[in-house]
């Protein structure tokens, strides 16, 4: 089959397939610290901010006054918000990123609820996406179905998770304007803490051997993951609510799950979905997740000369010094040796390994591992003290 072909194939498998129908919130509402064994939640988890997709009757009201019209439907029944959760868990990747880089996050007026909400505005991804699927609908893909449109806004609903990752690592400076308020948002490189690539874990039908591992080794490897669940065992539908993976534990029956930082608001787990909300955290199983994306980012190295020493320091690309797994370094005659690490983030390799002006180092850490799994191999400048 070629390439046209199996995308029209896959495409008219999604447009035939009923949003709507799945949108039921898969998974079991949890508490991440005191319902697994063995959990493993990565680090500032429990700084993301809860956001809420839930629409509220007054922001429906706002809306409509402005319109003069019923623009709006307000729907108060559990699992019918606006169908905007891609946008959400887009932008809390991005969110946990800004925090693990020290940037402050931010506020905007929440597109949903009308609500002050912290962080990235998932409006201003989603209106990017819905501009781009005009010119290339592959990869910002719509549904076009009239009966399945979002049953607040009216409007067709993005469904692709891939069409975000690449928003998220795009440097592409415009300006677009959205209709339903007005506003005008800029969008440029540097607008999010990402560095330009973003990684396929496990997708629909391919990649599926080794689901769990790949998903815990991910987690470890790269950071929180966007997801989009799916009907278990049913690969060849489009996936369905799409939130972010930030840890995984197992279960009394040995099950391993998935932990995830949902879009309806702080809610206890006690909480049943209402026009409200649901709970704030959910866990689900491998086979419930129908495609999985990170994004690899690479630590950063300060190195300076201390008399027959060089220090060395490890950081992110916002300066903030991260935990490593394990660092070296290649000799000049290419032997590579563990450094002599004084700390969490950094040590001592000798002085008499710098080549050049630079010193060779191999790095592992949580969250700052190549696309293949493995470490980075830097080339760093080593600074001298009258450099500094």
């Amino acid at each position: 089959m070629n390439g046209f072909l199996k995308t029209a194939a896959i495409l008219g498998l999604c447009v035939f397939w009923p949003v709507s129908a799945a949108l039921a919130l898969i998974g079991t509402p949890c508490d991440p610290e005191t319902d697994f064994k063995d959990v493993y939640l990565i680090r500032n988890w429990q700084k993301l901010p809860h956001k809420n997709q839930e629409e509220t009757k007054e922001r429906c009201d706002e809306v409509n006054a402005r319109a003069g019209k019923e623009f709006w439907k307000y729907n108060p029944t559990p699992n019918c918000p606006l169908y905007a959760c891609l946008s959400y868990g887009a932008s809390s990747i991005a969110d946990w990123w800004a925090i693990e880089q020290g940037w402050k996050l931010g506020e905007y007026k929440s597109y949903a609820n009308g609500r002050i909400e912290q962080g990235f505005n998932p409006r201003k991804l989603e209106v990017r996406y819905r501009a781009r699927s005009k010119w290339n609908p592959l990869h910002y893909f719509m549904v076009p179905l009239k009966s399945e449109r979002d049953p607040v806004t009216g409007e067709m609903v993005p469904i692709r998770p891939s069409g975000y990752a690449r928003l998220l690592v795009d440097g592409k400076a415009e300006t677009l304007t959205e209709g339903t308020d007005g506003l005008t948002f800029a969008y440029k490189a540097g607008d999010y803490p990402m560095e330009g690539e973003w990684l396929s874990i496990v997708s629909k039908n391919w990649n599926r051997d080794a689901v769990e591992k790949k998903l815990m080794k991910a987690l470890h490897d790269q950071g929180p993951l966007l997801v989009q669940y799916e009907i278990p065992k049913k690969h060849y539908l489009m996936g369905t609510h799409a939130p972010v993976v930030i840890g995984h534990g197992t279960l009394p029956d040995g099950t391993i799950a998935f932990i995830c930082h949902d879009s309806f608001g702080d809610f206890p787990k006690s909480h049943v979905q209402d026009y409200r909300g649901a709970p704030a955290y959910r866990y689900v199983r491998a086979d419930e997740i129908d495609e999985a994306i990170a994004f690899p980012h690479k630590p950063v190295v300060k190195a300076s000369l201390r008399g027959e020493m060089v220090l060395v320091r490890i950081m992110n690309a916002g300066g903030v010094l991260i935990p490593v797994r394990r660092v070296a370094y290649a000799t000049q005659g290419g032997t590579v040796m563990n450094l002599e690490m004084d700390g969490l983030s950094g040590g001592f390799a000798p002085a008499s390994a710098v080549e050049n002006g630079y010193l060779k180092l191999y790095i592992e850490a949580d969250y700052y591992m190549a696309k293949n799994g493995k470490g980075y191999w830097l080339k760093v400048p080593v600074a001298t003290e009258r450099d500094e």
